[in-house]
């Protein structure tokens, strides 16, 4: 059974420390609006990780296909942790009929991990953990089956985390990144809805 955060929330798996918080209410997922952008690029750059652009992160939020949560500081309001996805539908084949889609509400197939960090020093005490417990609910619950990300081959913590939530290496991109260039492994894991 899971804590039940909002309507749209469900969170399984939790750290029991970070349920802790929750209901003590020191922290909080919630959507992702433009005015936490700075605090999100201010994550980037702690955590090192290719960051976007404002901008970038701007736009992303006003894609309809587009999914986002962060875990706030309820006392500060200071974000410590953010997840960005990219919805994927596999029945368009061009733009237009990708927006009619979208206007029927027509449900995805699949999803992208765009991004997800957490502050260092919250790193290690399960915030990870809820933010992506807390997306996979939403996938199981929009019948999304599959879920895909990049992780730099360098990057042994990220790689570990995604394995133990039943991600593979499913194959590598050469140069993939830059600031340093680097390869990626693209890894995925298949959803089984109950």
């Amino acid at each position: 059974m899971g804590l039940i955060i909002s309507s749209q929330f469900i969170l399984t798996r939790c750290n029991f420390k970070i349920i802790q918080l929750m209901l003590k209410k020191e922290i909080s997922l919630i959507p992702i609006e433009a005015s936490s952008v700075t605090q999100i690029l201010q994550i980037c750059g702690d955590c090192k990780i290719s960051s976007w652009t404002a901008k970038d992160y701007i736009d992303e939020l006003k894609r309809s296909d587009s999914f986002s949560i962060s875990c706030v500081t309820n006392h500060q309001k200071n974000t410590i942790g953010f997840i960005f996805v990219r919805l994927i539908t596999s029945k368009h084949k061009d733009n237009l009929s990708f927006k009619k889609d979208l206007e029927q509400n027509l449900d995805f197939d699949e999803a992208e991990i765009l991004n997800i960090a957490i502050l260092p020093e919250y790193q290690g005490k399960g915030i990870g953990q809820i933010i992506f417990d807390c997306f996979v609910n939403f996938c199981i619950s929009r019948r999304i089956h599959t879920i895909w990300l990049e992780v730099r081959k360098s990057n042994k913590q990220a790689q570990g985390f995604y394995s133990k939530n039943g991600f593979q290496i499913f194959y590598s991109r050469k140069n993939y990144y830059q600031n340093p260039v680097e390869d990626a492994f693209v890894m995925k894991v298949n959803l089984s809805f109950i």
